[in-house]
């Protein structure tokens, strides 16, 4: 409701966009079109498979490119991330960078940190836990 009510005032994810616009293919009956109408702004909808219009990916020139942009190996999970969501591949990758491989953490430490007194074990790899206070 609050989308139809202020959609015009609100500027969405490019996610989300590119949903409306059927990149990611199309929901059984589509969209509902005044919601579609508020959300693609103007934007035109694909017509067809969504991957007839994308030009082909060249792996190899990618996997060059982020090699240098991280400067270190490339997984095959590192290349497809990237070729399918560059900005969130990096964004992403940016934040591991800063804070480390925070998968490690349960999900209240991660959101909300620990609590005075509070104590757990984060495996960090097979054999070597930290515990943590």
């Amino acid at each position: 409701q609050d989308v139809y009510e202020k959609g015009e005032k609100l500027d969405f994810p490019d996610s989300v966009v590119e949903l409306f616009q059927g990149q990611l293919g199309k929901p059984y009956q589509g969209f509902p079109k005044k919601l579609q109408e508020i959300i693609l702004k103007g934007r035109k909808q694909l017509e067809g498979r969504p991957g007839e219009s994308m030009p082909p990916v060249d792996f190899e020139q990618i996997q060059k490119e982020l090699f240098e942009k991280l400067g270190r190996q490339v997984t095959s999970h590192d290349l497809l991330s990237y070729a399918l969501y560059p900005k969130v591949f990096l964004d992403f990758e940016q934040f591991r960078q800063q804070f480390g491989d925070v998968s490690v953490l349960d999900t209240p430490t991660f959101f909300y940190g620990l609590r005075l007194g509070e104590e757990i074990e984060v495996e960090i790899e097979q054999g070597k836990t930290l515990i943590v206070k």
